[in-house]
């Protein structure tokens, strides 16, 4: 039964009147939240676990060693961060839940699947860059797409 709604689907998509050049419907159309960054800083990045794991963060969360989050001295929490190494280059977002890193000179606790995506965790320490993020809405296109990949299906050979 899904498969057969699907392809009706499918169907008044692929047989719609394409829309004048250059607009989409709002068929066409759907909104997306993204990330974009709206301050960026440098600091040194560290990363904790070991005894804190299964222990209460600061905004009541239990610490997950595999979540992607971290703890930063003012950021609001549920703030997105995109944390880049800049020896590395690589880099990963996380979503502030506690508070620290209480050594001077820290600018970011990692938690430490965190670390590891940045490749600190064996050294403990890094320069990152720090890219607060915030959500945005923007209109991506998305009905082209399943159109093509319809024809292309539609007109593969055996069909």
């Amino acid at each position: 039964m899904k498969a057969l709604l699907l392809c009706a689907l499918l169907l008044a998509i692929a047989g719609s009147a394409m829309p004048a050049a250059g607009r989409l419907t709002p068929a066409e159309t759907e909104k997306r939240q993204i990330l974009q960054p709206v301050s960026v800083t440098t600091g040194v990045a560290s990363w904790y676990g070991g005894r804190w794991i299964g222990r209460k963060t600061a905004n009541g969360e239990i610490y997950q060693a595999n979540d992607r989050t971290a703890a930063h001295k003012t950021l609001p929490f549920g703030t997105m961060v995109r944390v880049t190494s800049e020896m590395s280059g690589k880099s990963t977002v996380v979503r502030i839940n506690n508070r620290g890193p209480y050594v001077k000179g820290r600018a970011i606790d990692l938690s430490v699947v965190a670390a590891e995506e940045l490749g600190l965790r064996a050294r403990g320490l890094a320069r990152v860059k720090l890219e607060v993020l915030a959500h945005t809405e923007v209109e991506v296109a998305f009905a082209e797409p399943v159109r093509q990949s319809w024809r292309a299906h539609a007109s593969s050979p055996g069909r």
